[in-house]
């Protein structure tokens, strides 16, 4: 092997070595910050549940700022079912294309939120007819 040869064989290897560190480097540090995202997280879970628990007493009503055509559902297990309500009574919807309107999603009362809504959590979805709109959904709390 002659000394350019050398040369460059340890080069690559010192480039190498160069790459695998900083590859190493970058997973420890990814490891690191995941498990700080994770207690962050969680942390911020523990606080809104007790936000939730000592500030929010209930749903007091719901009012949407939308066309009439659109429809709205609402989930309480982060989207997994969808719930309306109608004839004074929560009904799983089926069909993804399905709501209320937003008079019969204003018209839910108290009494009916506090039947579904035990976590505080929940999610609104709505589907729009073509030139529909939704501008706002506002909660309004018991505190």
């Amino acid at each position: 092997m002659t000394t350019l040869q050398t040369i460059l064989v340890a080069s690559l290897i010192a480039i190498w070595l160069c790459f695998s560190v900083v590859f190493l480097i970058t997973a420890i540090q990814s490891a690191v910050y995941d498990h700080k995202r994770e207690k962050r997280e969680k942390a911020q879970a523990a606080r809104d549940l007790e936000y939730h628990e000592q500030r929010i007493l209930g749903i007091e009503k719901v009012t949407a700022d939308s066309d009439d055509n659109t429809l709205f559902a609402v989930s309480f297990d982060n989207g997994t079912t969808w719930w309306n309500y109608v004839n004074n009574a929560w009904a799983v919807l089926s069909d993804e294309q399905s709501g209320m309107t937003k008079d019969a999603l204003a018209n839910i009362g108290t009494d009916a939120w506090a039947l579904k809504a035990t976590t505080g959590h929940y999610t609104f979805r709505f589907v729009l007819a073509e030139g529909g709109y939704v501008n706002s959904i506002v909660v309004d709390y018991l505190n």
